[in-house]
């Protein structure tokens, strides 16, 4: 394994997270109940709007900017785009590439889980600038780095330019973009539906859970890519199920599995849900949903925008769950 691997995944627990992760924590103090847990919603702003996180409760009419806290320093903000130098790449597979970048001063990024930050090509005179939204895989109390994995597509505009980058370039960014706020032992079970690149949430996700020794949220990963060499990051994934063997299983699904492949055979079915997803009996359970749009649509219907999930539709629907139990990246 890389060096650039074993520190994202192998981050001492001696890290402790502060500043704005604290005081969103803070915020979204409360019972271990779903209703109490639904009355804290937290939504990224799209790009192009106005940036920012806001806290939107059931029980107040307006919403509450947390920029509202007190003022901290931070090696990255929503508000303008800040140029991180590229110390590092490692070919994860034949298209798909883990950047790491340089944080200035050995600051940590903290960035709220799970979240989001947003990237641009640089802008050029008569030109719009390219953006895209990218799910850091490092554990946001990495000192002086975080991680982008970035799967390359032949007319992907932002892909391509980011696959001519080498160490020592650099990109613009700004963030984080809060998604969900996820806080431990809210959740009994958690179900994370993935396909290729839309790992890197779930990534984020599920370290943060695995690294608490007092979060008991179980997490069932169901894990889907074309051929058994574009699974990112798999013996990141099997470690993890070998430390956690009672709170981490995943289960991989390939449309093109080699003779002896064990695992999952074709696409995600909706028996193949059922078997593998906490069961909609208990209502302290989520199911998280990030990939391709067309397997997202099959699998729970479109998202309507960053803002609205949209209702749930799909396997899921017929499976039982509804809005209370499914969060679409």
């Amino acid at each position: 394994m890389s060096s650039v691997l074993k520190a994202a995944f192998g981050i001492s627990r001696r890290f402790q997270a502060t500043s704005s992760v604290s005081s969103i924590r803070n915020l979204s103090s409360g019972s271990r109940t779903k209703s109490h847990f639904n009355k804290l919603l937290f939504i990224g702003t799209p790009v192009g709007v106005a940036a920012g996180f806001y806290l939107f409760s059931q029980d107040s009419p307006a919403p509450v900017a947390i920029e509202d806290q007190p003022k901290r320093v931070f090696p990255i903000n929503a508000q303008e785009f800040t140029s991180f130098k590229i110390k590092e790449i490692t070919e994860l597979t034949h298209d798909t590439k883990l950047y790491r970048f340089e944080i200035p001063d050995s600051q940590a990024l903290l960035l709220p889980v799970t979240s989001c930050i947003v990237t641009r090509t640089p802008p050029k005179e008569g030109e719009k600038a390219i953006i895209r939204p990218y799910t850091p895989v490092s554990d946001e109390r990495a000192l002086g780095y975080f991680d982008l994995i970035v799967k390359h597509y032949p007319n992907g505009a932002m892909t391509s330019y980011l696959n001519k980058l080498k160490p020592g370039d650099f990109l613009d960014a700004k963030g984080p973009f809060l998604k969900y706020l996820y806080k431990a032992n809210t959740l009994d079970e958690i179900g994370l539906i993935a396909g290729g690149s839309g790992i890197t949430p779930m990534l984020q996700l599920a370290r943060k859970i695995l690294n608490n020794p007092k979060d008991n949220t179980k997490i069932s990963l169901i894990f889907a890519n074309r051929t058994e060499s574009d699974i990112m990051l798999k013996e990141e994934l099997d470690n993890y199920v070998k430390a956690y063997p009672d709170r981490f299983k995943v289960h991989y699904v390939l449309d093109n599995p080699p003779p002896s492949w064990n695992g999952g055979k074709g696409h995600i079915t909706k028996d193949l849900l059922k078997k593998y997803l906490p069961s909609t009996a208990s209502k302290d359970v989520m199911v998280f949903v990030c990939g391709p749009m067309p397997m997202v649509e099959k699998i729970s219907g479109k998202k309507r925008s960053a803002q609205d999930q949209g209702e749930v539709g799909g396997f899921l629907k017929e499976l039982g769950y509804d809005k209370e139990n499914v969060y679409k990246f």
